[in-house]
């Protein structure tokens, strides 16, 4: 019953989940990951012991019991308690059955080495070595979907949306983002040390350089040199705000960022 559940319970567990368990902090799960590292010797290790244990079970029975009652013991009881049920409950509680049973493994691993490793060499020169399989992207994202379906997860819509954002980032054409500046958000500047002098203007409505920012009809104006390059983007909003309504001292520059 044991090798039998282990080996479904066991191999259950991805790598990966074992290894986020281990880097989240359950120190026990250590010891399932370490019985994991040699994939394939754990593998025939529990595989050998469980053939062994039911060949016995079968010939023990063919020993003391006879016609129906042995079939009876040998093909039902042995496949009910021996498989199903252990299976059953070491798939629900693989994890905590594997901490709890890691000594027993490494016992049988020694005492069934002669016929267990060279039947995992040759797996390993089969089938090669277990990998730890990663998600692809795709995969990730509908993962992240059924979690913000779920009443279960505690990961909410926004949170989901938000990594869901964040995944399609890299597979967006630059092209395909911003939008085409308008010529009349380009106010030319002269400028001085790479940087654009502004002109001098009255504090009023009436004054052409004010009204040209406020003609923009947009909140981000692009200063440029005086040969078209960008140089600095000026908050307009804020700008006209404080320069009509502010308090000394106005200070331009602070409104400005670098494109």
């Amino acid at each position: 019953a044991i090798f039998s559940g282990l080996t479904l319970g066991l191999f259950g567990l991805s790598r990966l989940k074992l290894e986020i368990e281990v880097e989240s902090g359950n120190k026990a799960a250590l010891k399932v990951l370490e019985l994991r590292k040699d994939a394939n010797l754990l593998l025939t290790t529990l595989l050998w012991g469980n053939v062994s244990i039911n060949v016995l079970l079968t010939l023990f029975t063919d020993s003391v019991l006879a016609g129906l009652w042995a079939f009876f013991f040998s093909s039902i009881c042995i496949t009910l308690f021996g498989e199903i049920l252990p299976q059953a409950y070491f798939s629900r509680n693989a994890l905590r059955m594997g901490i709890v049973l890691s000594p027993v493994i490494r016992f049988y691993r020694f005492f069934l080495y002669p016929v267990s490793k060279p039947s995992a060499m040759l797996l390993d020169r089969w089938l090669g070595k277990e990998g730890v399989l990663y998600f692809k992207e795709e995969d990730f994202r509908i993962m992240l979907q059924k979690h913000m379906e779920s009443r279960e997860s505690d990961i909410s819509q926004i949170e989901g949306t938000g990594a869901l954002n964040f995944l399609s980032i890299d597979d967006l054409p630059v092209g395909d983002e911003g939008e085409v500046v308008d010529p009349a958000s380009i106010i030319p500047l002269e400028t001085e040390f790479d940087l654009p002098v502004f002109p001098v203007f009255q504090r009023n409505p009436e004054d052409p350089f004010l009204n040209q920012v406020q003609n923009s009809g947009k909140k981000w104006v692009i200063l440029t040199s005086l040969d078209g390059n960008p140089r600095l983007v000026l908050n307009a909003d804020l700008f006209l705000r404080d320069a009509l309504f502010g308090v000394e001292p106005f200070r331009p520059y602070s409104y400005c960022h670098r494109p």
